[in-house]
C-alpha cells in the first residue's frame, strides 16, 4: 500500500478546502455572470467581450468550458419565467449545480461541496 491511502483529512483540512471551494465558486460565478451579461442576442459566436472574459478566467486557472456553460445557464436562467414555468427554471438550477459539483469532483473538493 502506498504512504498516500495511510492519510486522512482532518476537520482543519477540510475547512481549509470550504474556504478555498467558497472563493473559487465565487469567483466563477463572478466570470459566469459577466460572461452571460456580455452575450448580444442573435450571435451565437461568442462576442470578444465574452472572449475575454472567457481569457482572464483561464488566466487565473479557471477551466474556460467552466465558464462558458455556467454563464449560459445563467443566462437562460435568467430569461426564464419562474411564475409560468417553475420546473424548467428549476431544471437549470439543477443543471448549474450538477455541472459546480463535476468541477469540484474533478479537483477533490466534493467532500466540502455545497
Amino acid at each position: 500500500m502506498s504512504v498516500s491511502s495511510y492519510l486522512v483529512e482532518t476537520e482543519a483540512d477540510l475547512a481549509v478546502k470550504a474556504n478555498a471551494w467558497k472563493a473559487m465558486e465565487r469567483e466563477v460565478m463572478g466570470f459566469a455572470q459577466r460572461y452571460a451579461s456580455e452575450h448580444v442576442i442573435g450571435q451565437t459566436a461568442p462576442s470578444d467581450a465574452q472572449r475575454n472574459i472567457a481569457w482572464a478566467a483561464k488566466d487565473k486557472g479557471y477551466p474556460v468550458t467552466l465558464v462558458k456553460k455556467a454563464g449560459s445557464l445563467l443566462r437562460r436562467i435568467d430569461g426564464a419565467d419562474s411564475a409560468a414555468d417553475p420546473e424548467k427554471v428549476s431544471g437549470l438550477q439543477q443543471k448549474l449545480r450538477e455541472l459546480m459539483r463535476d468541477c469540484a469532483r474533478k479537483i477533490g473538493f466534493l467532500k466540502v461541496f455545497q
